[in-house]
């Protein structure tokens, strides 16, 4: 069974989440979607215990994937710290016209601290 993930990616692009993110994620729910068993894969199971087999494979699978989305959740939530931090060493860093008038003010330093200098010498 072929699953479309595209719509999935774009709800979560919708909600804020990165494309890649949301990609990866989509990628591994519809291997896992694929893999589940349809109606007439049901309807074929001969026996109780094949019943019992399927339904302690599917709640094995499940605990996997919560596991795994977790997983997504805390890298998710690493990442939007790592983009906060960024934005936040931007907020700090020197405009151009600051660091042009950082310098000029150091050469205009080193200038007056010569011209003193010279005039204390003769």
């Amino acid at each position: 069974m072929s699953i479309d993930t595209l719509p999935y990616v774009r709800a979560l692009e919708a909600a804020g989440v990165d494309r890649r993110v949301a990609e990866a994620q989509a990628e591994p729910l519809a291997h896992i979607l694929a893999e589940l068993p349809t109606k007439a894969d049901l309807a074929a199971l001969a026996t109780r215990s094949e019943m019992s087999e399927l339904r302690a494979e599917l709640r094995q699978d499940m605990g996997q994937l919560r596991g795994e989305m977790g997983q997504l959740r805390r890298e998710m939530g690493e990442l939007r710290v790592d983009v906060a931090e960024i934005k936040g060493a931007m907020r700090n860093l020197p405009t151009t016209f600051h660091m042009i008038f950082m310098q000029s003010a150091f050469v205009l330093a080193v200038f007056a601290a010569a011209f003193v200098l010279l005039r204390m010498a003769h």
